[in-house]
């Protein structure tokens, strides 16, 4: 887990030219209305076993009250049980405060709009979640070079729909197996309010296994199609299925 601007800063020299994977962590999947956590970026899964992960707005949640009230449906009558008493629920409040591990946002995420705008290629699995939700805060994705790995699983073995979600996908080609993300969660019920030193593990090797992918399915995927007997001809011209793809998505 990153702690500080400066070894961000010591990440992003790091990184520079080179092919990176990029993983974001989110307080949900609605594009419009969840935001951005923190991110995770990985440079190598076989060579050197390192990811790291910034955390930007995690925090905490206390619950300060509970109180049981009747329950109403939704034109607000009561509702009865069988023996005819009124229906309780308990209602919860909390209060909500800033994890001190957070990094400044916008700093962190301009450096590292920097970083995928300076690599050689940035890896994403998925990219069109990640990049969205980077538009929404404000950055030209248009800019960014970038392969969607999950455009391999699906060219590899096409009706292995199953395999397309990151967790699948390593689980299958990279042998690797770890908590799922209820059991990261821990009950927090949305990953902004899990603590960064112990979730960043999780997180980072979302990068790390996006990496892993690329490395081990980009290969096997131009043997295949240099074994192909075939070539794929669109409007007369040769069709790169990966390169197109990807595209495709971009666009």
């Amino acid at each position: 887990m990153v702690e500080s601007i400066e070894e961000l800063k010591k990440i992003q020299k790091e990184y520079y030219g080179k092919l990176i994977a990029v993983d974001t962590e989110t307080t949900g999947l609605a594009y419009f209305e969840d935001y951005i956590v923190g991110f995770s970026l990985a440079i190598s899964s076989s060579v050197k076993e390192i990811a790291y992960y910034i955390p930007l707005r995690h925090k905490i949640k206390r619950e300060v009250s509970s109180k049981k009230v009747t329950k109403l449906d939704e034109d607000g009558n009561v509702l009865f049980t069988v023996a005819g008493r009124p229906r309780k629920h308990t209602i919860k409040e909390y209060s909500y405060t800033d994890n001190p591990y957070n990094l400044d946002a916008k700093e962190c995420l301009d450096i590292l709009y920097k970083i995928m705008l300076d690599a050689k290629l940035n890896l994403l699995h998925n990219a069109e979640f990640d990049l969205i939700m980077l538009q929404n805060e404000g950055y030209d994705t248009s800019k960014i070079k970038f392969f969607d790995t999950i455009v391999l699983t699906y060219q590899i073995d096409a009706e292995a729909s199953n395999m397309r979600g990151l967790k699948a996908a390593e689980k299958h080609y990279l042998g690797r197996y770890r908590s799922n993300f209820e059991k990261t969660l821990g009950g927090a019920g949305n990953f902004q309010y899990t603590d960064p030193t112990e979730s960043y593990f999780y997180a980072a090797v979302d990068s790390q296994s996006t990496y892993g992918i690329y490395e081990v399915l980009k290969p096997k995927l131009k043997a295949v199609l240099e074994r192909s007997k075939n070539t794929l001809l669109v409007d007369g011209k040769k069709y790169n299925t990966v390169k197109s793809d990807n595209m495709l998505i971009k666009t």
